[in-house]
Parts: structure tokens; C-alpha cells; sequence
């Protein structure tokens, strides 16, 4: 294992720890392996592929200045298992994988992943994009045979049809015969998913047919900041939004600035076509929100119990719902007239937090561009600083996954049962959740609890379900963990 750390590292531009690279080339399937390992390198995982994704979408706002806020999200679309996949081919990265005889032959590209989290971990977010900057550019270069050959087909007022007339080989080589049909013309693709053969299908059909691979999303113009036209009284709100962010004049563009505040309905109603809404800077702020978030749990939890991509969904959930700025910043925000004098406390709130989400990808595009470190530690304080005063106080263990991981160690049975009390009111609900525990001899636990919904009895009952496996049990390696979990 450790000439394959070594080999691997004289590959990498980066100095990474031959600890840590040691653990994310353990797959999933090695035996032996720690239990915490194997969870680490699943949350890494998920966070690696936030990292990727988040990269992407800056590069697209970047360099594809020409796609709008929904092609930038169809490009998203499938992106970053194509980028992962090219990172794992390029350092020929299954060469260094720890894995089970049974996985002899199979493709892992999810260390990729796991390899992005790692360098970021290390070397931060610019130095990562730089890292990918030539495997997205590499992706951008490849034609969407699909979309190519659905927009020439809308042309003639038909439509391509894809059908699978084939399929077969081993479990872990399967291959796919896909055949497209244009009108009365057909074409045929093979490849090792479906989704690859159908694309195969669509690149054959339009060299047979010799249809040019034009670009499929048409060039429009693009508003460069240059002719950017700022009045005085407009600035003066900027300038009032720049002192609420706490970052200096001119770190950010004016230019940029005025995007991030101007929503979508005064350009509908505008007449002066030199402005451009915040929809692309929200989109982008968003993936950026999303990989701090990673980030957060990754630190401020557990990262041997917690499962990451759960609980970042529900911090997520969360932030969309509660402002880290001011209701004072919605009166800097260009808006149309019927969103002028918004009364509505959950539509000031939408456009407050989609403001949030716009200035925080102003300002982590201008870092990208820069370079400014100071910059970025803003951005970082603009979002973390929320999760810590709002999701930190409020955070609870996670006791439903702890009870899994448990499970599937010891190799218990559980059964969960759930329902809803009767006679109680609509507007307070409450439910019940019963787990059964049994063990290979037969023994068995019961346990109940309540909670206002169902995520909170089941959370309940699972953190009831461990205290009594605790005491009943006379397993010291069950006892053990156990006590590390109640802890909590």
C-alpha cells in the first residue's frame, strides 16, 4: 500500500498527507477495514462531488458568459460524473485502489471524488478549480451529440426516439444496443449503459447523415461590465450593501454588485436593456452554499457517525428559509412594480435569501478571478457564520443513522413500525414509532417513543433503542461503541 501512496503522489501536483491519501484509496469492499474509515471516505465522497460540481458551474458563469441561469443548469446536468470520470482516467486511478477480490474488474471512479475532497481539504477552493480548469474545458469540447441531433430534428418537426434493442454480457461488463429513429431513418449505438449507448446512437446517426456538429445553444450577446451605465443614487445603495458585507470598496465590481441586486421582474419591466438580473449569480451562489455546508458538517460533526449528504440536505432546507443579511438589504434591491412594496413576510424572505445566494457567488466568482484570500475568508465568514449561529445551537445527533451503522456492524435485525395518534389536532400532530431489535440468537429489545412528526419519534426512538442495547447487552465490542454514540 505504500508504494502505491508514493507512486501516486509523484502523479499529483499537490503534497498531500500519505496518511490520508492511504485512506481514500481504500474502497468500500477491502477487508480489513474500520467501519469509521469506511464512513469518512463516504462523506468525502459526497463532498468531492459538491467541490467538482461548484467548480463547474463557476467555470460555466466564467467562460460560457452566453448560457442562461437554465442552460447553465442543464450543462450541470451529468457534468460532474463526466468530469470525475476524467480525473479517474487521466490518473489512472483504479491502478491505486485497495479493493475486495469481488470487485476485481469493476470501474470505481468515485475516488476521484474523494481525491478532490482531499485537495481541497489541503490546498482550498482556487487551487482546485485551477486543477480541474483543463478537465472542464476538456468537457466543454466534446459535442452533446443528443442535443445536436434533438434540435436538427425539431427543425424537420420531429422528434429523435431512442430504443433499447439489445442488451446482455456479464453483470459487471453488461452492453447496450441502442437504436435512434429520425422520421424513417435509424441509427445504431452500443456501449456499456444505456445512457452511453444512446448517445453512441446519436453521434453515429448524425455522421451518417452528415449533420454538422454546430454548437447547439446559439451565441447572443453578452453584457460586459464595461458598459456598465451606474447613477450616483445607485452606487450610494451599493455602497450601503458593500458596509452590510463588511468587504472594501473595489474588491468586488460595481458592475457585479449591481447584478447581484437587481431581480429578474425590473428587467421584465426595464426599458433600458444594459442591466442583467441576479438569477445566474443565485445559481451559482447556491452550489457554493451547498459545498460550504459539506464543509460545516464535516468539522462541526461526527464525521465517523454522521452521513453528510443527509444532514447537508436538511441545513440546506434550512438556509433557504432563514437571513443572514438584514430585511434593510431588500431596500437596495432593484425590483418590478408589482414586487415594489411586498407586504408578504415569506416573499421578502425568498428574495432576501436568493440576494444571499447572488452576492455570495459575486463575491466567490471575483476570488476565483483575483486570487484575494481576504476575500474569500469573507465569503466563508458570509456562510458559515450563519450555520454556526443557526444550525450549531440547534444541531442534534443523529441517532437513527448511529442505530444503522450499529446494524449493519453486529449484524442485528431491526424492525421499525410508525403511525400517526389518533384524536389528535391537524395543526399538532403527533406520531409513534416501535423498533424491534433482534439478535442471531433470538433475543429481542422493543422500544417506543413519540415526536411531533415522523422524523423526530423515529430520532426519539432510535436514541431509546441504543440506551437499552446498552444495558442489555453482555457484547463488550457492541458496549463500546455503544457508549461512544450515547455520549451524544
Amino acid at each position: 500500500m505504500n508504494n502505491s501512496v508514493i507512486e501516486l503522489l509523484k502523479k499529483l501536483p499537490f503534497n498531500l498527507p500519505e496518511t490520508e491519501l492511504r485512506q481514500i484509496i481504500i474502497d468500500a469492499s477491502f477487508q480489513p477495514q474500520d467501519n469509521n474509515i469506511r464512513t469518512i471516505n463516504r462523506n468525502m465522497q459526497f463532498w468531492g462531488h459538491d467541490i467538482i460540481e461548484a467548480s463547474y458551474a463557476c467555470f460555466l458563469f466564467n467562460y460560457c458568459e452566453e448560457l442562461s441561469v437554465g442552460e447553465i443548469a442543464g450543462q450541470l446536468q451529468g457534468a460532474t460524473t463526466k468530469i470525475t470520470n476524467i480525473i479517474y482516467t487521466r490518473y489512472d486511478l483504479e491502478k491505486y485502489l485497495f479493493i475486495s477480490n469481488g470487485e476485481i474488474g469493476n470501474t470505481h471512479p468515485e475516488i476521484a471524488n474523494r481525491l478532490m475532497c482531499l485537495i481541497y481539504m489541503h490546498y482550498g477552493f482556487k487551487q482546485i478549480y485551477d486543477f480541474l480548469l483543463p478537465s472542464f474545458k476538456t468537457l466543454r469540447q466534446e459535442p452533446d451529440y443528443k442535443t445536436i441531433l434533438q434540435n436538427y430534428a425539431q427543425k424537420n418537426k420531429i422528434s429523435p426516439e431512442y430504443k433499447v434493442i439489445e442488451k446482455g454480457g456479464l453483470e459487471h461488463e453488461p452492453y447496450f444496443v441502442v437504436e435512434v429513429r429520425v422520421g424513417s431513418n435509424t441509427e445504431i449505438g452500443e456501449d456499456c449503459s444505456q445512457k452511453k449507448a444512446s448517445k453512441e446512437a446519436a453521434r453515429n446517426y448524425l455522421l451518417k447523415y452528415n449533420i454538422p456538429l454546430d454548437c447547439q445553444i446559439k451565441a447572443r450577446k453578452v453584457q460586459k461590465d464595461i458598459l456598465y451605465k451606474i447613477s450616483s443614487e445607485r452606487m450610494n445603495d451599493i455602497n450601503k450593501v458593500i458596509d452590510l458585507l463588511k468587504i472594501k470598496r473595489g474588491w468586488v465590481s460595481d458592475a457585479l454588485l449591481d447584478k447581484a441586486l437587481t431581480h429578474k421582474s425590473y428587467i421584465n419591466e426595464s426599458k433600458n436593456g444594459s442591466n442583467e438580473s441576479y438569477e445566474k449569480l443565485r445559481e451559482i451562489g447556491a452550489y457554493i452554499l451547498k459545498m460550504l455546508c459539506d464543509e460545516f458538517v464535516f468539522y462541526n460533526f461526527n464525521k465517523e457517525q454522521i452521513n453528510i449528504k443527509n444532514k447537508c440536505r436538511e441545513f440546506m432546507y434550512q438556509s433557504m428559509a432563514t437571513n443572514i443579511l438584514s430585511n434593510k438589504c431588500l431596500d437596495y434591491v432593484l425590483r418590478g412594480k408589482g414586487i415594489k412594496n411586498i407586504t408578504d413576510d415569506k416573499m421578502k424572505n425568498k428574495i432576501i435569501s436568493e440576494v444571499q445566494k447572488s452576492l455570495l457567488g459575486a463575491i466567490w466568482i471575483t476570488y476565483i478571478k483575483n486570487g484575494n484570500e481576504d476575500l474569500k475568508e469573507k465569503a466563508m465568514q458570509f456562510s458559515l457564520n450563519y450555520f454556526e449561529k443557526n444550525i450549531s445551537n440547534k444541531k442534534t445527533f443523529d441517532y437513527r443513522t448511529s442505530l444503522n451503522i450499529i446494524r449493519d456492524k453486529f449484524k442485528l435485525d431491526i424492525i421499525i413500525e410508525q403511525c400517526r395518534l389518533e384524536g389528535c389536532p391537524d395543526n399538532d400532530p403527533k406520531y409513534k414509532s416501535i423498533i424491534t431489535i433482534k439478535n442471531s440468537i433470538g433475543a429481542s429489545i422493543e422500544v417506543s417513543a413519540i415526536g411531533n412528526s415522523k422524523k423526530k419519534s423515529l430520532q426519539n426512538t432510535s436514541q431509546k433503542a441504543l440506551q437499552e442495547l446498552y444495558d442489555r447487552s453482555n457484547n463488550e465490542e457492541i458496549k463500546n461503541e455503544l457508549s461512544k454514540i450515547l455520549r451524544h
